[in-house]
């Protein structure tokens, strides 16, 4: 199991159950990644339902050979599906990646039947704007001016998905404090430092600056949050 699937895997499975994901379900997985969520979904739907795990990337997903699995390569902004095609339409960290998050979230929800749900899960990165520590604050702007990232859209997710025509639409948040030299301490470091690449690339910050800030990651008496994870749902009218 990826550090990502371990860390990530059971809060998506808990709001998956809760919106009653059952036997005979038309699912579609936007941005499967390693397929871990995926392959949770056929094995809840059983034979009599289809699970459409999509990537732009999908030599993971093809590796998987999961019974009543169909893997496609899909862009989400590009690439169409029936209409109606589905009772549930789920991403995970995707919105924050594609160009025109809002657009995305409207195909989603014309590709779900009447009374089908979307539910998307996001990272609020803006909130490492705030550290105490300025060079993890500049790491997180460094996110934040980066052309392909869109930071601050987990924070109006909810309102999204109400604008691309759900009703019922909820969200909520999960904000998690971790201490170095764990897990989730080794997920943030891999990604502050690909942030600060493009920092010290461009001279604003300098590699020791780096490397002191990723090595409180190591340290077992620092203790910090991470990204609140913002997880929203809505239903298309019947």
């Amino acid at each position: 199991m990826s550090l990502n699937a371990e860390l990530f895997d059971p809060l998506t499975i808990e709001y998956l159950e809760r919106l009653g994901v059952a036997a005979g379900w038309h699912v579609l997985e936007v941005g499967a990644g390693m397929g871990s969520i995926a392959v949770w979904l056929a094995e809840r739907v059983g034979p009599g339902g289809r699970v459409v795990a999509t990537d732009l990337d999908t030599r993971d997903l093809e590796a998987l050979a999961v019974r009543g699995l169909e893997v496609r390569r899909h862009d989400v902004l590009v690439d169409e599906f029936p209409d109606g095609s589905f009772d549930l339409v789920h991403c995970r960290g995707v919105l924050v990646h594609v160009r025109d998050p809002d657009r995305a979230l409207k195909r989603m929800v014309r590709w779900l039947r009447p009374g089908g749900w979307v539910l998307a899960e996001e990272p609020w990165h803006d909130v490492g704007l705030l550290s105490p520590d300025p060079v993890a604050a500049r790491a997180a702007r460094a996110l934040r001016e980066d052309q392909g990232m869109n930071t601050d859209f987990a924070r109006r997710m909810p309102a999204a998905l109400r604008a691309a025509g759900l009703d019922g639409v909820e969200g909520e948040g999960k904000l998690t404090f971790f201490q170095g030299g764990t897990k989730p301490a080794s997920f943030y470091r891999f990604v502050l430092r690909g942030a600060a690449v493009r920092l010290v690339a461009s001279g604003a910050l300098d590699r020791t600056a780096v490397e002191r800030m990723t090595a409180r990651f190591d340290d077992r008496d620092w203790l910090d949050c991470g990204w609140p994870r913002i997880v929203a749902w809505g239903r298309k009218p019947s």
